[in-house]
């Protein structure tokens, strides 16, 4: 690293010291010192198990870890997943339009989102056609969440490819909690603008012998915020009916649970694939095997998932006739070598298989095995080191390995510091391999070949980190560095012939790996009760992205800040007010760079609860998004084509809703 790069870090590093300081110099002198005080604290903290695929408390994690629960999300009154990833510290949300989003961590944010892991109990829902996340046609309830978990940073050495800046785990109820909520029946419905609206029905129940159920079935629709264009045809609507069923059976030992999902949605996707009036077909089916009743737990799991683009005017679109379908199987188990040794290992096979005319005629296939391990060795009483590696081999690019290094060490039992390393890849799309397309600029044919060449983007992360667990509240700091090899980009190969045309008219773009860049940056977060009845959050994140020529990377804003104030007036009524502001930003789209202004975004939500006689309960609320600005701007409307009118421009929203749980 040169000089002036240690120098930044440098500088980054003394306002965490700052902020971090007069806590340690309050610090008790007691560490852990046995196994048994561990469960305690484990038991009384909040646990996460996508840092390490065991559970453990936040600040026992080898990674900077975030947790949403179902009631930030209830309090919230969020109608979407994206409106509740804004408030996690170093996440990146941009929103083009209401069925278009691309989510990133700690930079690289880019019209295909293309470097983090999303997963779903631990199955990914990546597309690894293009490398996204089709969001908003997930069939996803957001009421079956049970919390979110959010780790920032590689996670390739647990996760594999596309794990690259960090991992969004999404974990639903089981049957099992909704019975024990004494949940039998729920019902929902929301309704705001855009013509939108959201309606829910949820049936849950058991038996005796430990099987438990639930059945599910949503409508989710907006006529968007974008409205028509010249020829009538909506640019951002959407119609959404989602079916789920989900089914669980305790064993002696753990549980068998058989979770599935499909929806048949229409859908338009006019910035990114120009569609139009698009049918969707996404389902997915997923067989789980957990063992937690035993002291060295076995999980396997095994999942399909399929899609199926449709579009209902038939040719011109870029996604015309998609197809592609998903096979995934993992095995893992948790080990116990002694006293100091914690061992996780497993091994994973996913196969992929894709039909688009973006491609050839011909179907492609990819095959990816994988396997790891992750020993967490007790150094002392208050020092673990975690050390782990994964060795990938995909049928098209090759052999990848992933290791990790944490050394994570307790000043206190409620303070703890970390030191790591990881490194992640990001893998070539089927898209990047084999695209061949031809369009139309002006008068001249301009083709898009993909390169069946291309090796895997790499990153390499450096990252300090403190967190403070206190009965009211938490406080934490990160900080990072990220070196970046191997970006993709599109480059031009063939040219017009000069003379007798004019230079520089390019009639050919390959994709190659031409670029390398850097990202530095930290972030602070905390958490405090106030009163007994209110409780603040802030986070502050800074991120300084760029390539290897200084060049700003798209959507990576240096400054983002976010502050929430949660609470319960009076018995019943709950409240939630949440301010966003996100810094200046730059999109290129292939033409020449254009910045995306700041804004500041003002969320607010008001919920009531009534309890009702023999059980159950129902709610109204009433939730505003952009409460203080009539309009503000995500993506410029510079940057998009003209027939895309106000893309990237959102209003203020007003939602209202009723729930009840029977």
């Amino acid at each position: 690293m040169a000089r002036t790069e240690w120098w930044r870090v440098a500088r980054m590093l003394a306002p965490a010291l700052v902020f971090a300081c007069p806590i340690i110099s309050n610090a008790n002198a007691q560490v852990r010192s046995s196994s048994a005080e561990n469960e305690l604290l484990l038991a009384g903290g909040v646990t996460v198990v996508s840092a390490s695929k065991t559970a453990q408390r936040i600040g026992d994690a080898p990674a900077a870890v975030s947790v949403i629960t179902a009631e930030d999300i209830r309090r919230s009154g969020a109608t979407t997943i994206l409106d509740v990833l804004r408030m996690a510290p170093g996440v990146d949300v941009l929103e083009p339009n209401r069925t278009e989003a691309d989510v990133s961590i700690r930079g690289f944010n880019d019209i295909y989102s293309n470097k983090l892991l999303v997963m779903v109990d631990g199955r990914s829902i990546y597309q690894d056609f293009f490398g996204s996340v089709l969001w908003h046609l997930n069939p996803l309830p957001i009421s079956s969440i049970k919390r979110i978990e959010i780790v920032r940073g590689p996670g390739s050495a647990l996760y594999g490819a596309n794990a690259f800046n960090g991992i969004i785990n999404i974990i639903t109820k089981t049957p099992e909690d909704l019975v024990k909520e004494h949940e039998n029946v729920y019902v929902a419905h929301s309704t705001g603008d855009q013509t939108g609206d959201i309606s829910e029905i949820r049936a849950n129940g058991g038996n005796l012998k430990g099987l438990t159920f639930s059945v599910a079935a949503e409508h989710d629709h907006t006529d968007g915020i974008i409205g028509q264009d010249t020829d009538g045809n909506s640019r951002d609507r959407y119609t959404v009916p989602v079916i789920t069923a989900d089914f669980q059976q305790r064993l002696p030992t753990g549980f068998l649970r058989i979770a599935a999902g499909s929806t048949n949605a229409k859908s338009d996707l006019a910035a990114r694939y120009f569609t139009t009036d698009g049918h969707w077909t996404v389902s997915n089916a997923t067989l789980t095997y957990d063992e937690d009743r035993t002291r060295n737990p076995i999980q396997i799991r095994m999942s399909a998932s399929a899609l199926r683009f449709g579009d209902e005017a038939g040719g011109g679109d870029l996604l015309e006739d998609v197809g592609s379908h998903t096979y995934d199987y993992e095995i893992q188990q948790q080990h116990a070598l002694g006293p100091l040794h914690h061992l996780v290992y497993g091994a994973s096979y996913r196969t992929y298989a894709v039909n688009s005319v973006l491609t050839g005629p011909d179907e492609h296939k990819q095959q990816l095995w994988g396997v790891y391990a992750e020993d967490e060795y007790h150094l002392a009483s208050s020092t673990n080191l975690f050390a782990g590696l994964r060795v990938d081999h995909n049928s098209d690019y090759g052999s990848n390995a992933s290791p990790r290094i944490s050394l994570v060490h307790h000043l206190t039992t409620t303070q703890s510091m970390r030191l790591s390393y990881g490194s992640a890849f990001r893998a070539p799309t089927i898209s990047d391999l084999f695209y061949n397309y031809s369009a139309n600029y002006g008068n001249t044919p301009v083709q898009f070949l993909g390169n069946s060449n291309l090796s895997p983007e790499h990153i390499h992360s450096f990252e300090a980190g403190y967190r403070s667990d206190q009965k009211d509240g938490f406080a934490g700091v990160n900080v990072f560095y990220n070196r970046i090899t191997g970006l993709l980009d599109w480059v031009p190969t063939q040219f017009e012939p000069s003379p007798p045309n004019p230079p520089g008219i390019v009639t050919e773009f390959t994709r190659m790996n031409v670029s390398n860049a850097h990202a530095l940056g930290f972030e602070l977060e905390g958490e405090r009760r106030l009163s007994r009845k209110l409780t603040a959050q802030l986070n502050y994140s800074f991120q300084d992205v760029g390539k290897s020529n200084d060049q700003p990377v798209d959507f990576s804003p240096k400054h983002k800040i976010n502050l929430g104030l949660k609470g319960e007036f009076v018995p019943g009524l709950s409240g939630w007010l949440a301010v966003h502001y996100v810094g200046t930003s730059l999109y290129s789209g292939g033409g020449a760079p254009v910045p995306v202004p700041p804004y500041l975004r003002i969320d607010t939500s008001l919920q009531y609860r009534v309890p009702r006689r023999g059980g159950g309960d129902f709610t109204v609320g009433v939730s505003v998004t952009n409460l203080l600005n009539d309009m503000h701007v995500e993506v410029p409307p510079t940057a998009q084509p003209v027939d895309q009118l106000q893309s990237g421009r959102w209003p203020r929203t007003v939602w209202f809703s009723v729930s009840g749980r029977l």
